[in-house]
This record gives C-alpha cells, sequence and structure tokens, in this order.
C-alpha cells in the first residue's frame, strides 16, 4: 500500500520555543490518523507545516509524494495571484443546512 503522508524528522521553532522537534511518521492510504497531545505540543504546528501554511525550519514532509511547500509556491505565482484572488473566487456558506446541523454564518 502506497504512503498518503510522510512527514521525517519536522522541526519548527519559534525564536527560543522549539515548537516541533523531530516529528516523524508515515500514514497509508486508506488509514485514518490522529494526533493527540498536551496544549502547546504542536500538534497545530504540524498539521500547519503538512498543508504548507507554513514553512518547516528542517525536515520533509510529503503528501502523495509532493511537498506541499514546493507546490504552494508554484500555485501562488500561477493562476491566483494571491490569497485575495482565491478567496473571491472560494463558495461560501451562510448558516446552510448540512446534514440536519446548521452551519455559522460567515
Amino acid at each position: 500500500m502506497d504512503s498518503a503522508l510522510i512527514v521525517s524528522d519536522l522541526r519548527k521553532d519559534y525564536g527560543d520555543t522549539k515548537a516541533v522537534d523531530g516529528v516523524s511518521f508515515e500514514v497509508k492510504t486508506g488509514d485514518i490518523f490522529g494526533i493527540i497531545g498536551t496544549n502547546g505540543s504542536g500538534k497545530t504546528t504540524t498539521v500547519e507545516c503538512v498543508q504548507a501554511l507554513r514553512r518547516p525550519d528542517s525536515g520533509s514532509v510529503r503528501v502523495l509524494g509532493i511537498d506541499p511547500c514546493e507546490r504552494s509556491r508554484t500555485h501562488r505565482s500561477g493562476r491566483f495571484a494571491s490569497d485575495r484572488a482565491r478567496q473571491r473566487t472560494a463558495p461560501r456558506l451562510h448558516g446552510r443546512r448540512i446534514g440536519g446541523a446548521r452551519t455559522g454564518a460567515g
């Protein structure tokens, strides 16, 4: 089975604070995976690095074999010149019902 996500020795610092210090894991295609930990343990920073919302200081991330930071840079310089352009074209939900629950007004 192929890997959907590979994170190897991921590190991210904010000044003297080590938010993520050498995290490694692999998620196979079709698996369900979760990250648990105490407040401030680096869960959100790890996910942000996987999504290319933050650039890791070192280590590597591969999503379906692609580095999301490299792909993100390519997309920003391509069709969508800025995040604002992407926001203008993105669909929005305004208090619609989804599966019986009401979403918040955006």
